[in-house]
């Protein structure tokens, strides 16, 4: 049973953009004596198995990224990711066809280790796709690892910058009408410490390959207009 839900369209790139619908899973909690149908039963299933996976194998990443378009030279990005083995990678597009959202990437075995296998990796990286669907899903299928603190942290940066991305634009009245930064130095102090908060969370960790640094940094049409403002 695929999640009712329609991704974000990609020609779509304001921060006042259309949202996709929220999953149909978030409210349709069983209720008391109510009895599943075998295939709703494999339905939840499947979203214990993804958390579970996501324990060992993923990934919420809050970072700051070197950008030269941006005035002070860094770009705010926030991603979840699950990283497998591509002979794997069946998996991956069973996850990405039930929520409708985000991108499958391969990439090659790493130069210095020629054995290593090749691996593949589901990002979502657009905001408006973790507050809609990444983060529900792991409030109704929550994570039993120390990973689920991670997500704790996560989830307010992500927040953030969804509370940044929908602030209406401003114009500098004695500049030319040059657009002023959506993001105050408050919000900046706050997202940076939630980076280091999140990366000293994981330093102890194990499991979960990290996001390849060249898909976060590249902007290309995966980010919306929201997401190419950050920190400017």
């Amino acid at each position: 049973m695929p999640w009712n839900i329609s991704a974000a369209r990609r020609d779509d790139r304001t921060p006042q953009a259309q949202e996709p619908a929220m999953s149909n899973d978030h409210t349709d909690r069983p209720t008391s004596g109510q009895i599943l149908t075998p295939e709703e039963q494999e339905h939840r299933a499947f979203g214990h198995y993804i958390s579970g996976l996501t324990d060992a194998e993923g990934c919420f990443l809050l970072s700051l990224v070197k950008s030269s378009n941006h005035f002070q030279g860094q770009r705010a990005v926030a991603a979840f990711q699950i990283g497998l083995r591509d002979d794997d990678r069946a998996i991956l597009d069973k996850i990405q066809e039930r929520w409708g959202v985000g991108k499958i990437y391969t990439h090659n075995s790493n130069k210095k280790n020629t054995n290593a296998n090749p691996s593949a990796t589901l990002i979502v990286k657009i905001t408006c796709e973790l507050i809609n669907v990444i983060i529900p899903h792991f409030e109704l299928f929550p994570l039993r690892s120390k990973k689920s603190r991670d997500f704790i942290i996560w989830r307010q940066g992500v927040e953030l910058i969804r509370k940044v991305q929908k602030r209406p634009a401003r114009h500098r009245k004695k500049s030319g009408g040059n657009m002023m930064p959506k993001w105050t130095d408050l919000d900046r102090v706050e997202y940076t410490a939630l980076c280091d908060a999140i990366r000293q969370q994981r330093q102890y960790e194990t499991g979960g390959s990290s996001i390849p640094l060249d898909t976060l940094e590249r902007p290309d049409q995966d980010y919306n207009q929201g997401d190419l403002e950050f920190l400017d």
